[in-house]
């Protein structure tokens, strides 16, 4: 392989598929980068088997090859280099490259390209197609309520429910839940759901990109979801299991309802927790006219209180401060409405005239 290729255009290459690549794997070659000439340039792929990136970036093309450079040290480099065109050189025979920038070179040693795993074949049709920043801005919307304790490794992925008429995202770690659902059209005949792992959604917010462009969404015969945009493909494994039956924990009725500026209600916890030892939860009281948020710890006391417009009865209850923030950072409305069960059972937060978006948080001493 012989290629010239921009320096910004390889490192921002590089930025993408770094985060896919091992560091503690017994297999080395997880730890590197492929790089395999096409005929518009050269594609960078790296998976840690869980997860795969590859992207095509524009380089001119001297001589078709490939090879795997170890990631750590391609990366740091190029970071490094100067504002140049970037020689790369390599010898497959021996696994190694010759990096040339301005007058000075570097000689890098890889790994076999024939060991590098390869990628599952991408499908005729996708699944469905959608709007990358929809995309981007649905998935901030539920992602943040999966769970982080992989021995409950159904919880740690995001459900995606479709049918003909919609897509039903839900996201939860048992003590909270986000869903939404988005109008869409499938590219296929029948209904589908499959569970995504919430780390593989975390790296798709990342990468496509905030433009009107379209994301198609792929299922292969192998249990892999592969995502693609314009110049860029991800490829992850799906959760295998039952999810379970959301539906079941979401109420319908409610004993009270009230409505607060969003930004004051997030603001006013967020000075709040800074007086929270650890997880200590935050109390809240509800009247007919305000909210009072308040903590007591060996810190110091806080008090916030905020007006509302409150329907049905006065209350009080308590939260983890951390949750009601995470479900407050991604509602887009001015105004929020949040709906009450009891103190001690579910409350729904919902952005205001919008019936497709739900969050569900538990009080503190509960589990869904």
């Amino acid at each position: 392989m012989h290629i010239l290729i921009d320096k910004e255009n390889l490192i921002t290459a590089l930025s993408v598929v770094q985060k896919a690549t091992s560091v503690n794997s017994p297999l080395p070659i997880l730890s590197g980068i492929h790089f395999k000439t096409s005929a518009e340039g050269v594609v960078l792929s790296a998976t840690n088997l869980e997860i795969g990136i590859s992207t095509s970036v524009a380089a001119s093309v001297q001589t078709q090859g490939g090879t795997v450079l170890p990631a750590k040290y391609i990366f740091d480099l190029t970071r490094r280099l100067p504002e140049t065109t970037i020689e790369i050189i390599t010898d497959q025979d021996i696994n190694s490259t010759i990096i040339k920038y301005a007058d000075s070179e570097v000689n890098l040693h890889g790994f076999a390209e024939d060991e590098f795993p390869s990628f599952s074949a991408l499908p005729d049709i996708p699944v469905f197609k959608i709007n990358q920043e929809s995309f981007r801005n649905i998935l901030k919307k539920v992602v943040f309520a999966v769970s982080t304790e992989e021995y409950r490794p159904i919880f740690t992925g995001v459900l995606f429910d479709l049918n003909r008429e919609s897509m039903t995202i839900v996201a939860t770690d048992t003590h909270r839940l986000a869903l939404q659902i988005t109008p869409i059209e499938l590219g296929i005949e029948e209904s589908q759901n499959f569970i995504i792992p919430g780390k593989t959604l975390y790296e798709i917010i990342k990468v496509i990109s905030s433009n009107n462009s379209l994301i198609s969404i792929y299922l292969s015969p192998d249990n892999k979801i592969i995502f693609r945009n314009d110049n860029t493909v991800i490829t992850s494994r799906l959760i295998e299991g039952v999810y379970p039956h959301y539906k079941q924990v979401i109420p319908t009725n409610f004993i009270s309802s009230f409505s607060v500026i969003t930004k004051d209600l997030l603001n006013a916890i967020e000075r709040t927790i800074i007086f929270a030892y650890k997880s200590e939860p935050i109390r809240i009281h509800i009247d007919e006219t305000y909210i009072s948020i308040f903590l007591n710890s060996e810190v110091g006391r806080i008090r916030e209180e905020l007006p509302i417009k409150l329907k049905g009865k006065v209350m009080d209850l308590a939260f983890n401060p951390y949750y009601l923030i995470d479900a407050l950072k991604v509602i887009d409305t001015d105004e929020v409405i949040i709906k009450l069960t009891g103190e001690t059972s579910a409350a729904i937060i919902q952005p205001t005239e919008d019936s497709n978006y739900i969050s569900l948080l538990l009080p503190t001493r509960l589990k869904i």
